[in-house]
């Protein structure tokens, strides 16, 4: 592809990604405002016949409007997504009482999660020493195991990898478990990987990156709106239940984003596994003969990446040219035990 076509390319999926992950939200958040103000919720009790006559004869002037206001919020939100994800991880910053909430938050999900663990043991232990169990009963005891061990895996293993919400342990655990098997960081390793690897496992990585990022958008969105509903409706007595539609939606989405993490793990997973040799190969160290020697050699790999200027790594030697091998036959002293 020649440059043109490259930026051509870039530009395009930047802006599949920015219409995805910000003016799609952006524009449901303003039509809800427009929505709100249309019904006069505002000055007084909502008239719901009045904002839907309003809708459904909008101008041309009045949508141009619209869309350059849908524009503007998704300009301005655009910038802080990564801010936003981090939110809803757990990241709430380094204050006393941003700590203190932090910890106590994360303390009880792993005493939930241990919890949980525990009982998914004994319930292995009793299913395997009770052989008389019914089928009913084996079952419903099945299922409970198969349930705790469901929840249980989507969490980190050690107590002080917990993260404060869902969503921070779910992406916590396959970023500190994706690249252990060979001695790899992950969120150091999985940025480089994405440019030496297959095309397919990249577009699958990114396709699950953007959908997280629209379930978190459209969660802070819905959150927004819930906002702006109680601001508009707090003196319309039963009308102000309208907030919790949009807050309800809110935590459908973040469901839906810790769903949506899983498989963003399992793809920067599979793009560890399936494309760290050709990471080896662009830069140039030689290929492990097993798991046990390429662990060894990433110990050096990773001192490079953390920038450590005494990192030790050995790189594959450049391949001998045929004329470089010939000078080796024309200048080798021949061996007297040889046959001929």
């Amino acid at each position: 592809m020649s440059a043109p076509d490259l930026g051509g390319a870039a530009g395009a999926r930047v802006g599949r990604y920015f219409s995805l992950v910000s003016a799609l939200p952006s524009a449901v958040l303003v039509f809800y405002v427009y929505v709100l103000v249309s019904s006069g919720a505002w000055s007084g009790p909502p008239d719901w016949k009045r904002a839907a006559s309003a809708v459904t004869g909008i101008g041309l002037g009045a949508a141009a409007a619209l869309s350059v206001v849908s524009l503007l919020a998704g300009l301005v939100l655009h910038p802080l997504q990564f801010a936003l994800v981090q939110l809803y991880e757990g990241y709430w910053g380094t204050s006393k009482t941003a700590r203190l909430m932090a910890t106590k938050r994360a303390m009880r999900r792993w005493h939930h999660v241990r919890a949980l663990r525990a009982e998914e043991m004994a319930l292995e232990m009793h299913i395997d020493g009770h052989p008389e169990l019914s089928d009913p009963s084996r079952h419903w005891l099945r299922t409970t195991h198969f349930e705790s061990g469901r929840v249980s895996t989507s969490f980190p293993k050690k107590p002080e990898l917990f993260m404060p919400t869902r969503l921070g342990n779910v992406l916590r655990r396959y970023e500190t478990e994706s690249g252990k098997p060979y001695r790899l960081n992950t969120i150091q390793v999985v940025p480089l990987l994405a440019l030496v690897g297959q095309e397919k496992d990249v577009e699958y990585l990114n396709d699950q990156r953007g959908a997280l990022d629209l379930a978190v958008r459209m969660s802070v969105t819905s959150l927004i709106a819930c906002a702006l509903s109680i601001a508009f409706l707090w003196q319309d007595g039963l009308w102000l239940m309208i907030s919790l539609i949009p807050y309800g939606f809110a935590y459908l989405f973040y469901r839906g984003a810790v769903v949506t993490a899983r498989e963003y793990g399992t793809a920067m997973a599979a793009l560890i596994l399936l494309n760290r040799e050709a990471l080896y190969k662009r830069i140039g160290i030689p290929k492990p003969a097993d798991t046990r020697e390429e662990r060894t050699q990433n110990e050096g790999l990773q001192q490079l990446l953390d920038h450590d200027g005494l990192a030790d790594l050995p790189y594959e030697p450049e391949p001998e040219l045929w004329w470089q091998r010939l000078d080796k036959r024309l200048f080798e002293k021949p061996d007297p035990g040889a046959q001929p």
